[in-house]
């Protein structure tokens, strides 16, 4: 199956299997890596998917899986705080372009709404920040033609 990828946990489950996928690891092998006889105490284990629903419930019973984090499309507040941080005037050399705090808080509020909130990863507005590294108005001059690209794929 295509929508199972290689390094994700969601693969092992019964629902995998049951979809002919033949993982080379069994949920039980895997719950015994994590918590069994031979596990390894003090150790972080970070496990992966994009099918949370899927997972079997034994996989993520507290005690396993003490905290699950979703990411999600960048909200306007996480936008705004995207492009202060990467135009933050606490390091004079990041930007060619003087802007007051103030100035560039505006810019930062400005930006943010020309973004329609949850329809872009943070990466993504990110990336696009870092293409402008230098120029903050010029980032916000052009985010919405980027807008009016990105929203066509």
């Amino acid at each position: 199956m295509r929508d199972q990828q290689a390094g994700d946990i969601d693969g092992i489950t019964d629902k995998a299997r049951q979809n002919n996928y033949n993982p080379r690891a069994s949920l039980s092998g895997l719950l015994n890596i994590i918590d069994g006889v031979a596990s390894i105490e003090g150790r972080i284990l970070i496990m992966t998917t994009n099918f949370p629903d899927k997972l079997d419930m034994a996989l993520t019973r507290p005690g396993r899986a003490d905290l699950q984090i979703g990411f999600t499309m960048a909200t306007t507040p996480q936008i705004r705080r995207l492009f202060l941080s990467i135009y933050a005037t606490d390091f004079p050399e990041s930007s060619t372009t003087v802007v007051s705090d103030a100035a560039l808080s505006q810019m930062a509020v400005d930006f943010a709404d020309r973004i329609p909130s949850s329809t872009f990863t943070p990466a993504a507005i990110q990336g696009y920040l870092l293409s402008y590294k230098k120029t903050p108005q010029l980032a916000l001059d052009m985010i919405e033609k980027w807008v009016k690209e990105n929203m066509r794929k």
